[in-house]
């Protein structure tokens, strides 16, 4: 039966914002709540995508930092593709919104965040 649902193209199966629970949504509601989420003034269209830019602006950003040329290199965008937005449904409400989330993975300053992460977190933990 699940594996069947799995198959079903007119089917989109994300998990739930909370819980471990998995939702079954038709491609044609999914798509129409997204576009409803896209909508909303606090998004806006680019003239153009911004990859290259992130490219080149992080990479003067690598050169200019303090950190070793070895761990710039670590750093420096390469693959990159576009984040991507996908929704996950909030399971309390009754009208059955989606929480819009924004996946980086892969994106130009996917690493360098990850890091940066690290270290704040780190420091965090040593001021505590």
């Amino acid at each position: 039966m699940l594996r069947d649902l799995w198959k079903n193209t007119d089917l989109t199966i994300p998990p739930a914002d909370k819980g471990n629970v998995t939702v079954v949504l038709n491609n044609v509601d999914y798509n129409h709540k997204i576009g409803a989420l896209l909508q909303d003034p606090a998004y806006r269209r680019l003239a153009k995508g911004p990859t290259e830019t992130v490219k080149h602006r992080t990479s003067l950003l690598l050169k200019r930092s303090i950190f070793a040329e070895q761990v710039c290199k670590q750093f420096h965008p390469m693959g990159m593709r576009l984040p991507r937005l996908y929704g996950l449904r909030k399971i309390p409400k009754q009208v059955v919104p989606l929480r819009p989330i924004v996946s980086n993975t892969g994106a130009p300053t996917y690493k360098l965040s990850k890091y940066l992460a690290g270290v704040l977190k780190l420091a965090h933990d040593v001021l505590q």
